[in-house]
C-alpha cells in the first residue's frame, strides 16, 4: 500500500535531493512517529512504518518530483503533512536558505532521528557491516557521521550504506 503526489518544490537542481528527507519528516509528524536515515518513518520502536521514495523529472512547468510514501500504514493525512513539509521548506530555501538542501530542516531532522546518538552498524549495500559506531550527526547536504569504536568519524552519503540499530 501506499500513497504518491507529484510536487513542484521550486528549489534549486542542487536541493531535489533534499525533497525525500523532508517528505519524510513531515511524515513522521503526521503518524506520530520518528525519521530512521536517511527518509524512513519508524515508529518508537524503531518498527519500519513507511518509505520514502522520489523520482525527478522536468517537463514544460519545470522541475518536479513524484514522491511516493511506501508501506501499509502510508495514507493520505501522511502524504498531505509531507508535501506541506516541502511546501514550507521550499518556502524557506527561496527565502534565503541556501547553505545546502537540508539547512533549513537539519536541527528539525536531526531531533526526529531516531538513532541519532545511539550505536549503530553501518552497512553496505551488499549487506555486509563495514564498521560500528555512534551516529553522531548529519550534514546539510544529508550525510551522516558515525563515531567509530576507535575514535575516528566515518561520513556516509545516502545510497552508500544504510545505519541500522545495534
Amino acid at each position: 500500500m501506499g500513497v504518491a503526489a507529484v510536487l513542484r518544490p521550486g528549489v534549486p537542481m542542487g536541493f531535489i535531493d533534499g525533497v525525500p528527507f523532508v517528505a519524510a519528516l513531515g511524515a513522521a509528524e503526521a503518524m506520530g512517529a520518528r525519521v530512521a536515515w536517511p527518509h524512513d518513518v519508524v515508529g518508537e520502536d524503531g518498527k519500519p512504518l513507511a518509505h520514502v521514495a522520489t523520482r525527478a523529472g522536468y517537463d514544460d512547468e519545470g522541475i518536479y518530483v513524484t514522491c511516493e510514501l511506501e508501506g501499509d500504514a502510508a495514507g493520505e493525512a501522511a502524504m498531505d503533512a509531507a508535501v506541506a513539509r516541502v511546501d514550507a521548506w521550499a518556502a524557506k530555501v527561496a527565502a534565503g536558505s541556501k547553505a545546502g538542501p537540508l539547512a533549513a530542516v537539519l536541527e528539525e531532522y536531526f531531533d526526529a532521528c531516531l538513532l541519532m546518538g545511539k550505536p549503530v552498524a553501518v552497512v553496505r549495500n551488499d549487506g555486509t557491516v563495514a564498521c560500528k559506531g555512534t551516529l553522531a550527526g548529519m550534514d546539510i547536504w544529508g550525510r551522516v557521521t558515525v563515531k567509530l569504536v576507535d575514535g575516528r568519524d566515518a561520513e556516509i552519503a545516502p545510497g552508500q550504506a544504510s545505519v541500522r540499530a545495534l
